[in-house]
């Protein structure tokens, strides 16, 4: 939950993670040089239009990444980057899956909270959804 608000994700079996946070809080506690951030990610920080876009959207990735794995923040996290490929997420680096097991990544945006997502692949009907009446958020555009 973040800022009063809470996101759900409703899935049938398998590793599903979910994190939530806003830009607002990313701002006030994260910088380009934290030690959570891999090497590459933090250049992309550094030369983002929108740096504190760039801060949240890793950490929900990696917090997601973690919470799917049963391991919290308990990985190498500077050695996981994630990377906006062909209109979808990727995970990179010493530390991350062979690309073979199947994870999938997705990011969401509302307003001022940003909602990570990590799953298997093959479990991709697990999606975070609004409530009644309200339109799920946009993902994000590659950058």
């Amino acid at each position: 939950m973040a800022a009063g608000r809470c996101a759900v994700v409703v899935g049938p079996a398998g590793s599903v993670g979910l994190d939530i946070e806003t830009i607002a809080r990313i701002e006030l506690n994260a910088t380009s040089q934290d030690s959570w951030l891999a090497p590459d990610e933090r250049s992309l920080i550094d030369g983002a239009k929108a740096p504190a876009m760039e801060l949240a959207c890793r950490w929900v990735l990696k917090e997601a990444y973690g919470k799917a794995l049963g391991v919290g923040l308990a990985l190498p996290l500077d050695q996981l980057s994630f990377r906006s490929r062909r209109g979808g997420v990727s995970l990179e680096g010493a530390a991350a899956p062979p690309r073979s097991d199947g994870w999938a990544f997705r990011l969401y945006r509302h307003a001022d909270l940003i909602v990570g997502l990590a799953a298997r692949a093959d479990r991709q009907a697990a999606m975070p959804f609004a409530p009644v009446g309200r339109k799920p958020p946009t993902p994000l555009l590659d950058r």
